[in-house]
């Protein structure tokens, strides 16, 4: 595993960063990815809001890359889910994330959702959830 974060950039500048996470760009396109749609994958979606859309992180690379095949993974900026007073969209609003960075849970068939503030460790956490564990009351 590569530890110093000058090895971790370097590797993300060489992979197919965006091959494995898709880039959401507004409060549409978010409320679409979350969507349960006939013939479409009815994996848990992790959506993590970042600073800046475009950029590469390496915990959101290893979440992509190690639940592949189990969960569909995003990004976005949250500046990119605001109307133009600086509120959250209708959508992003929905999902009640007040600190960034973070990461959303969610689950496209009970439309549970679970905020985890920070974007470490993620990967374990979306772990629990894939082997069976529920979300804690006061989730949503």
């Amino acid at each position: 595993a590569l530890s110093d974060d000058a090895s971790r950039r370097d590797a993300l500048a060489s992979v197919d960063y965006f091959g494995h996470i898709q880039r959401l760009h507004d409060d549409a396109e978010l409320q679409h990815f979350t969507e349960l749609r006939p013939g479409g994958s009815a994996h848990l979606r992790i959506i993590f809001f970042l600073e800046a859309g475009a950029e590469r992180f390496w915990p959101v690379w290893a979440t992509a890359t190690q639940l592949d095949g189990n969960v569909i993974v995003a990004q976005m900026g949250h500046r990119d889910s605001q109307v133009t007073s600086g509120q959250p969209a209708p959508f992003m609003a929905s999902l009640k994330v007040r600190r960034f960075p973070c990461a959303v849970i969610y689950d496209p068939i009970s439309r549970a959702v679970k905020v985890s503030h920070g974007i470490d460790g993620v990967d374990r956490e979306v772990q629990r959830f894939l082997s069976g564990e529920n979300l804690s009351p006061e989730d949503k």
